[in-house]
Protein backbone atom coordinates (compact mmCIF):
# COMPACT_ATOMS: atom_id res chain seq x y z
CA UNK A 1 0.00 0.00 0.00
CA UNK A 2 1.28 3.21 -1.22
CA UNK A 3 1.33 6.43 1.00
CA UNK A 4 -1.36 8.31 -1.27
CA UNK A 5 -3.75 5.39 0.04
CA UNK A 6 -3.34 5.49 3.66
CA UNK A 7 -3.17 9.02 3.32
CA UNK A 8 -7.21 9.28 1.30
CA UNK A 9 -8.31 6.44 3.92
CA UNK A 10 -7.23 9.04 6.83
CA UNK A 11 -9.27 11.48 4.83
CA UNK A 12 -12.44 9.31 4.27
CA UNK A 13 -12.84 7.28 8.04
CA UNK A 14 -11.71 10.42 9.87
CA UNK A 15 -11.11 9.40 13.21
CA UNK A 16 -13.24 5.56 12.79
CA UNK A 17 -11.23 2.56 13.32
CA UNK A 18 -10.37 0.49 10.47
CA UNK A 19 -9.42 -3.03 10.34
CA UNK A 20 -5.98 -4.63 10.02
CA UNK A 21 -5.09 -7.38 8.97
CA UNK A 22 -2.13 -9.81 10.38
CA UNK A 23 -0.68 -13.13 9.76
CA UNK A 24 0.82 -14.60 12.75
CA UNK A 25 1.50 -17.88 14.43
CA UNK A 26 -0.74 -19.60 16.42
CA UNK A 27 1.32 -19.41 19.40
CA UNK A 28 2.11 -15.51 19.29
CA UNK A 29 -2.31 -15.79 18.97
CA UNK A 30 -2.33 -17.82 21.99
CA UNK A 31 -0.35 -15.60 23.75
CA UNK A 32 -1.83 -11.91 23.20
CA UNK A 33 -5.41 -13.98 23.52
CA UNK A 34 -4.12 -14.82 26.72
CA UNK A 35 -2.61 -11.65 27.45
CA UNK A 36 -5.76 -9.29 26.49
CA UNK A 37 -8.25 -11.83 28.41
CA UNK A 38 -5.89 -11.23 31.62
CA UNK A 39 -6.23 -7.60 31.11
CA UNK A 40 -9.90 -8.53 30.64
CA UNK A 41 -10.10 -6.87 26.85
CA UNK A 42 -9.89 -8.43 23.73
CA UNK A 43 -7.36 -9.66 21.51
CA UNK A 44 -8.23 -6.66 19.49
CA UNK A 45 -8.29 -4.49 21.84
CA UNK A 46 -4.91 -5.53 23.65
CA UNK A 47 -3.41 -5.76 19.75
CA UNK A 48 -4.28 -2.14 19.57
CA UNK A 49 -2.62 -0.92 22.98
CA UNK A 50 0.38 -2.77 21.72
CA UNK A 51 1.10 -0.80 18.62
CA UNK A 52 -0.54 2.38 19.92
CA UNK A 53 2.41 2.16 22.74
CA UNK A 54 5.06 0.72 20.55
CA UNK A 55 7.27 3.89 20.34
CA UNK A 56 7.25 4.89 24.00
CA UNK A 57 8.16 0.90 24.65
CA UNK A 58 10.70 1.17 21.96
CA UNK A 59 11.90 4.55 23.78
CA UNK A 60 11.83 2.87 27.04
CA UNK A 61 13.86 -0.06 25.52
CA UNK A 62 16.16 2.45 23.83
CA UNK A 63 16.73 4.67 27.46
CA UNK A 64 16.86 0.75 29.72
CA UNK A 65 19.43 0.09 27.22
CA UNK A 66 21.95 3.49 27.99
CA UNK A 67 20.65 3.15 31.75
CA UNK A 68 22.50 -0.43 31.52
CA UNK A 69 25.38 0.93 29.98
CA UNK A 70 25.35 3.89 32.65
CA UNK A 71 24.99 1.50 35.30
CA UNK A 72 28.02 -1.24 33.75
CA UNK A 73 30.03 2.07 33.49
CA UNK A 74 29.10 2.45 37.40
CA UNK A 75 29.76 -0.85 38.35
CA UNK A 76 33.12 -0.70 37.21
CA UNK A 77 34.28 1.83 39.00
CA UNK A 78 32.23 0.65 42.04
CA UNK A 79 34.34 -2.57 41.74
CA UNK A 80 37.37 -0.77 40.95
CA UNK A 81 37.30 1.63 44.21
CA UNK A 82 36.33 -1.54 46.27
CA UNK A 83 39.67 -3.13 44.98
CA UNK A 84 41.28 -0.48 46.07
CA UNK A 85 39.68 -0.06 49.32
CA UNK A 86 40.37 -3.77 49.78
CA UNK A 87 44.27 -3.36 48.74
CA UNK A 88 44.16 -0.20 51.52
CA UNK A 89 42.76 -2.45 53.71
CA UNK A 90 45.03 -5.33 53.55
CA UNK A 91 47.36 -2.43 53.72
CA UNK A 92 46.38 -0.79 56.86
CA UNK A 93 45.92 -3.78 58.43
CA UNK A 94 49.35 -4.88 58.16
CA UNK A 95 51.14 -1.69 59.29
CA UNK A 96 48.30 -1.93 62.09
CA UNK A 97 49.67 -5.63 63.31
CA UNK A 98 53.33 -3.97 63.08
CA UNK A 99 52.16 -0.86 65.65
CA UNK A 100 50.73 -3.81 67.54
CA UNK A 101 53.92 -5.98 67.52
CA UNK A 102 56.01 -3.07 68.65
CA UNK A 103 53.63 -1.98 71.55
CA UNK A 104 53.52 -5.43 72.79
CA UNK A 105 57.10 -5.08 72.72
CA UNK A 106 57.20 -1.62 74.50
CA UNK A 107 54.77 -2.97 76.78
CA UNK A 108 56.83 -5.99 77.65
CA UNK A 109 59.70 -3.56 78.32
CA UNK A 110 57.78 -1.42 80.71
CA UNK A 111 56.33 -4.21 82.67
CA UNK A 112 60.22 -5.19 83.26
CA UNK A 113 61.10 -0.95 84.38
CA UNK A 114 58.03 -1.28 86.21
CA UNK A 115 59.00 -4.40 87.92
CA UNK A 116 62.47 -3.17 88.65
CA UNK A 117 61.09 -0.02 89.80
CA UNK A 118 58.76 -1.75 92.37
CA UNK A 119 60.82 -4.43 93.65
CA UNK A 120 60.52 -4.87 97.56
CA UNK A 121 64.51 -4.53 97.96
CA UNK A 122 64.91 -1.10 96.39
CA UNK A 123 61.85 0.28 97.52
CA UNK A 124 62.54 -0.56 101.20
CA UNK A 125 66.74 0.92 100.28
CA UNK A 126 64.64 3.95 98.85
CA UNK A 127 62.35 4.22 102.41
CA UNK A 128 65.84 4.32 104.44
CA UNK A 129 67.68 7.21 101.71
CA UNK A 130 64.47 9.23 101.08
CA UNK A 131 65.29 12.88 101.13
CA UNK A 132 69.23 12.37 101.56
CA UNK A 133 72.22 14.20 99.37
CA UNK A 134 75.32 12.07 98.51
CA UNK A 135 77.96 12.49 96.26
CA UNK A 136 78.81 9.17 93.69
CA UNK A 137 81.98 8.73 92.32
CA UNK A 138 82.77 6.98 89.31
CA UNK A 139 85.36 4.84 88.92
CA UNK A 140 86.67 6.86 86.64
CA UNK A 141 87.39 9.22 89.73
CA UNK A 142 83.82 11.01 88.50
CA UNK A 143 81.58 12.88 91.22
CA UNK A 144 78.66 14.01 91.30
CA UNK A 145 75.60 14.45 93.32
CA UNK A 146 72.55 12.69 93.85
CA UNK A 147 69.42 13.35 96.19
CA UNK A 148 67.10 10.10 96.60
CA UNK A 149 63.55 10.81 95.60
CA UNK A 150 62.69 8.31 93.50
CA UNK A 151 63.75 4.40 92.67
CA UNK A 152 65.53 5.86 89.38
CA UNK A 153 67.75 7.83 91.97
CA UNK A 154 68.78 5.16 93.58
CA UNK A 155 69.39 3.02 90.38
CA UNK A 156 71.41 5.54 89.15
CA UNK A 157 73.39 6.03 91.82
CA UNK A 158 74.20 1.87 92.52
CA UNK A 159 74.92 1.95 88.42
CA UNK A 160 77.45 4.65 88.51
CA UNK A 161 79.19 3.70 91.91
CA UNK A 162 79.06 0.19 90.83
CA UNK A 163 83.18 -1.45 90.48
CA UNK A 164 83.61 -4.45 88.76
CA UNK A 165 85.58 -7.07 90.60
CA UNK A 166 88.97 -8.02 89.13
CA UNK A 167 89.49 -11.83 88.46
Amino acid sequence: MNTETIEEEILINGSRKIVLGVRIFPELKNKLSQEAHGLGITISEHSENILLNKESLLGDKDNSLKENVELKKQMVELSQQLLNSNANHKTESENFKKCIAELQSYVSVVKGQVALHSDKRLLHLLSQLQGRKDTIETPEGQKFSVTYNTTTDLIAAMIYSFQLKKP
